[in-house]
């Protein structure tokens, strides 16, 4: 799974050179949940959770505007939820996301839709959402 992962990031965020073994390093691939969405036994969409930090979520190019990425966000949110936490975050990552504007990714547009909040002061999190209860 850690390659077909590394392959979808990289199919979402192609100016990213983070090698995978960086990559799973930055998502702490060992301890975090890994959430992952398939169509037809291929991964099309995946989300990675850390406590209450949503550290990736990305649903391959070719299947976005489907439902996947509300499919997954929903998930991930149950599952920090399940963890006792009351919000959750959305990590700002540099190496994950270098040679990008953070504020300039339309990815960031789908997580306000969703009630996110931008956080501007945090250097680790882009933006907040409390969860209900």
């Amino acid at each position: 799974m850690k390659n077909e992962l590394y392959e979808l990031y990289k199919q979402c965020f192609p100016k990213s050179q983070l090698s995978k073994e960086l990559f799973l390093e930055e998502i702490d691939y060992e301890n975090s949940n890994i959430i992952i969405t398939q169509e037809h036994c291929h991964m099309v969409g995946a989300s990675v959770v850390d406590k209450n930090a949503l550290r990736l979520l990305c649903v391959a190019p070719s299947m976005q505007g489907k439902g996947y990425g509300e499919k997954l966000l929903k998930r991930s949110e149950e599952a920090i939820q399940e963890d006792g936490y009351e919000e959750a975050i959305l990590y700002k990552s540099d190496r994950l996301f270098s040679d990008m504007n953070m504020d300039e990714l339309k990815e960031l547009h789908f997580f306000t839709h969703h009630n996110y909040k931008p956080v501007k002061c945090d250097v680790t999190t882009w933006g907040s959402k409390q969860l209900a209860e």
